[in-house]
């Protein structure tokens, strides 16, 4: 099935499609979780987007496939959400967006199916 976001009126897409979302995933010993959405990032997300898999000291575990921020100790949530977000600063990117999400995160089955759903 073939889908495509329509058109959100206001937005010049010729300014902001240079820029880029950085997406930031603070993971605890749950690499199949921080995997899904890696796979789930890979498959649906058309914005341009760079993918930061934080591990918040993993101690039961190997770390995600995508994990490219690795912590010698747990620092929360928070702290794991500041970590990705000094990584995406210190690389030089120019994000017009930052995202923090957990992997507790989940998305319904119609999202899976129609990511554009919530712009119509």
């Amino acid at each position: 099935m073939q889908w495509r976001c329509k058109e959100i009126p206001g937005l010049s897409t010729e300014r902001t499609m240079r820029k880029r979302v950085a997406v930031i995933l603070t993971n605890y010993n749950m690499p199949e979780r921080a995997d899904a959405m890696g796979d789930y990032l890979s498959k649906y997300a058309k914005w341009p987007h760079d993918f930061y898999c934080v591990d918040n000291a993993s101690d039961l575990v190997p770390p995600s496939k995508y994990t490219n921020v690795i912590l010698s100790h747990n620092v929360q949530t928070t702290g794991g959400w500041l970590a990705g977000l000094k990584a995406a600063d210190e690389s030089g990117k120019d994000y017009m967006a930052y995202v923090f999400t957990i992997t507790s995160c989940d998305f319904p089955e119609w999202q899976k199916k129609d990511p554009c759903k919530w712009f119509r």
